[in-house]
Parts: structure tokens; sequence; C-alpha cells
């Protein structure tokens, strides 16, 4: 019996996709025992999942990152279990640090490259829920009476990798002025950050844990979101598929996040989703409560193609490695290339040149 350790420390909508990674070990190697090495902040991802046989729970300090420090000290451990015959093959999908030359814009192709085989299962994320947590969410919808409201909306506003500006300011604001404006909606804000509710029909979901939400999605009816980890969540088994409207940035490196851009490549269905740059409130209020009431003329109004943008690959190139990964960096524009194809106007697209290097310079200069 192959015993397999799969790396992927965080963080939580990181998790969630490189749970299709774990189903597609168990494909592999039939008969495996696979090990998840996952930060002791997100291991709830993993709970229950029916392809993990051993949890390994890497600690992090308060406050501390996944990466890098956190990482290096997973790396070492990792290598004297290793030498101490606990595993047989090592897996690491982790992106950064170790395998940030092999990002192409996005994260779950990234991730997915960073396994050596091809991905042949279904890409859904794979979350298994307990009896006792569906069991708390069906009691947090009776006590908040969510089947009696026309709508209700699940919103995420904590984005966590600079892909969005929707914080948590923005979508209080969002949410009193929606239930103002419809009396037959209630809004749970979804969110680790605490906030005093400013009306009776926005209701704090912070309480729900992180794999909780799945479930809630099934006394939803629609979902504002940033591209985090609820938003990804929202796309496993476990999971109903809501109607969406997602609020993100023209981010450059890891930011960019678009969810109908991802889905697309996995020949998966975006008639669900409607994405916007916008940080104008009153922009949101009209793009959201048209979505509510025709959805499919609001994304023919609202809808925005978004793409990586193409000099991001630049924050890729591995310079610990220094001249090696400045020579290596080839290899990183072609899986930008490959992956987002190449146009004139992104080669001279010398605002987003600018603002990249404008960026380096503050990194560089810490």
């Amino acid at each position: 019996m192959k015993r397999i350790l799969l790396i992927h420390l965080g963080a939580n909508g990181d998790c969630v996709m490189a749970t299709t990674i774990a189903r597609q070990i168990k494909v592999d190697y039939p008969g495996c025992h696979l090990t998840w090495c996952i930060a002791n902040r997100y291991a709830a991802v993993i709970k229950n999942n029916p392809d993990v046989d051993a949890v390994w729970e890497f600690q992090l300090q308060e406050g501390e990152p996944v990466a890098p420090m956190a990482w290096y000290r997973c790396r070492a451990e990792v290598g004297k279990r290793k030498e101490a015959g606990e595993f047989d093959l090592i897996f690491n999908t982790q992106v950064y640090p170790d395998n940030i030359r092999n990002f192409d814009g996005t994260t779950r192709s990234s991730t997915f490259r960073n396994y050596p085989y091809p991905v042949t299962v279904p890409v859904t994320p794979v979350i298994r829920l307990l009896p006792e947590e569906i069991a708390k969410v069906q009691v947090f919808a009776e006590q908040h009476r969510l089947s009696s409201y026309r709508h209700v909306i699940l919103m995420e506003c904590s984005p966590g990798s600079g892909q969005s500006a929707f914080n948590l300011e923005a979508g209080l604001e969002l949410a009193n002025r929606l239930t103002a404006f419809k009396g037959d909606l209630a809004v749970i804000v979804s969110t680790c950050l605490p906030f005093k509710s400013p009306h009776e029909r926005i209701i704090a979901g912070n309480n729900i844990s992180y794999r909780e939400n799945a479930a809630l999605t099934h006394h939803c009816t629609f979902l504002v979101g940033c591209s985090s980890g609820i938003t990804w969540i929202q796309t496993s088994i476990a999971s109903k598929q809501l109607k969406t409207v997602q609020f993100l940035s023209l981010s450059l490196g890891a930011g960019f996040a678009s969810v109908a851009y991802d889905f697309k490549y996995w020949g998966l269905s975006t008639d669900h989703i409607i994405e916007n740059i916008t940080t104008d409130i009153d922009c949101m209020v009209t793009i959201v409560t048209d979505a509510l009431e025709n959805f499919s003329a609001a994304k023919q109004n609202y809808h925005q193609s978004l793409r990586p943008i193409f000099w991001s690959w630049l924050f890729c190139i591995d310079y610990r490695r220094g001249l090696c990964g400045i020579i290596g960096s080839w290899r990183t524009m072609m899986y930008y290339i490959k992956r987002n194809g190449l146009r004139l106007s992104d080669l001279f697209d010398m605002r987003s040149l600018r603002r990249l290097i404008k960026e380096a310079k503050k990194h560089f200069l810490q």
C-alpha cells in the first residue's frame, strides 16, 4: 500500500479546490493511504473528506500566514518524516512559495499543474458535511425565519488576496440599501470580522463555520461575493448553486480571481455568474436589484468579461533562485500565454506594466 502525503496548507478557498487532487490521487493510486498536511487554521475544510485517510494539522502561530516562513518550517518537517520512512510519495500542490513559477494567472489551474499527472476526475470540490452541521444550519434558518423571505442573500465581504475591494464596510452599506429597498429580502453577512447589524434583516453569519456555509446555501436564493472562500465552497458538491454577483478588481499577480473565467476553462456553465469591477455603492445596488428581478437581462447589461493581466507573470519570477530563477521565468510566461492567450494589446499594456513596476519597487524597498 502506497503511503502518500499531499501538502496544501491553505487557505480556505484554495484547499476547497485542492480536494479534487485528493480525489485524483485515490484514482491514480487505488488502495493508497492518503495523508493531507494542512494548516490547522484551515483543517476543517477537509473534515469527513472521503478521499483523505489521515490529516496532519500543521500548527500556525497566532496571526502567522501560511507562507513563506510557516511553509519553510513545514518543508523541513516533511523532509524529516520522509527520511524516517513515513511516506512513499509526496505531492506539494501549494502554489506559493515553492511552485510560484507554475502560476498561470488563475488559482485552480495552477494548483492542478503542481500535481504531476492529468486531472481526469470531476473538478467540482468535495465537501462532505456531517449531520450535526446540517442540523445546526437548519436551526439557524428557523431562528431567522429564512423561509419567509422571497430573497435570502448570502454575502461575503472579506477578501483576503487583494482580488476585490468589496470589504465589510461596503458589504454592510450594500446590505442596508438592499433591505431598505426590498421588504421581502434578508441578507446574511458571512465574515470572520465582528460587526453590529444596522438592520433586523441583516443577519450576522459569524456563528456559522466556514464549512457550514455549504449547508447554508440551501436556505439562500442568491450570493453576493468577492471570489473568496464562501464563493468557492458554494461550488462544492455539498452546496446549492446560487445565482451570483461577484464584485472583483483588476488585480495584478495572484489577485486575479474571476469565477467565470475559471468555470469557462473547465467547461462549466457560467450562466449563473455576473462579475463587475465597480466600487460605487449606487451601481452595486442597481446591479444586485436588477439581477434579483431578471438575472439574464442583468447579465447582459452588467457582466464584464475579465482575464488576467499579461504582465502579472513578472510577479511570479522565483528570485530566490537568483539568475537561474530569472532565466527560467520564460516558462512562467509560457504558462500565462498557454492558459490565457496573447494579444497585441497585452504586450502594449504599458499602464499595467507601470503599475507592476511601482508595486515591485514597494515590495523590494520594504
